[in-house]
């Protein structure tokens, strides 16, 4: 099996993408991120979390080109949000950087991100993935993905909400994956 998506390792996103959907379409109630790493594993390559992760960003950014090229806004940044005035929007005015980011076709999104000139600050991981980018405007793109597959994008433009967003959603979700990674060290430990 191939580690990561080396040149040249016939790693090919679109083809692993319509082949997840394909199988997704043969099993509905398969979970996602089941069908992807089944599907990676079929054509030879590490169901890793980070190859999983990528697989369903690829799909949900195929899914979201295509709302936009129906003229549908909403549906194509539905996973997205605004947190303003303490509270979770929906994304409904995405700023051009961001929205080029969110479509791009020709790169992943984390890799857009930095082109579009953001900057990743915190991470945190542990089967499920939070990752907090600052774009050069100052607004912060709070990335996270559960086990299953992305739950949402935020995007914050003050920096008062930020510590306010940090307080109500960071903290307690990176607390989680902080508590789940040392029960499993202990249980290793208990093995032993």
């Amino acid at each position: 099996m191939s580690r990561g998506r080396p040149k040249g390792s016939g790693y090919d996103e679109d083809h692993l993408v319509r082949a997840m959907e394909e199988r997704i379409s043969a099993d509905p109630g398969m979970s996602l991120s089941a069908a992807a790493r089944a599907t990676l594993e079929a054509h030879g390559h590490q169901p890793s979390s980070a190859n999983v992760r990528r697989m369903l960003r690829k799909m949900k950014q195929d899914h979201a080109r295509q709302a936009m090229d129906a003229g549908n806004v909403s549906d194509a940044f539905r996973y997205c949000y605004r947190f303003t005035g303490g509270q979770l929007r929906p994304l409904s005015d995405p700023p051009d950087w961001f929205r080029d980011a969110w479509l791009a076709d020709d790169l992943g999104f984390d890799d857009h991100l930095k082109r579009v000139g953001c900057s990743k600050v915190e991470e945190y991981s542990y089967g499920e993935m939070l990752i907090v980018w600052k774009h050069n405007s100052g607004t912060r793109i709070v990335d996270y993905t559960d086990t299953e597959e992305l739950v949402s994008v935020t995007l914050i433009d003050d920096p008062g909400e930020y510590t306010l967003f940090r307080a109500m959603y960071i903290a307690p979700l990176a607390q989680i994956m902080m508590s789940t990674r040392e029960h499993d060290a202990w249980l290793e430990d208990r093995k032993k």
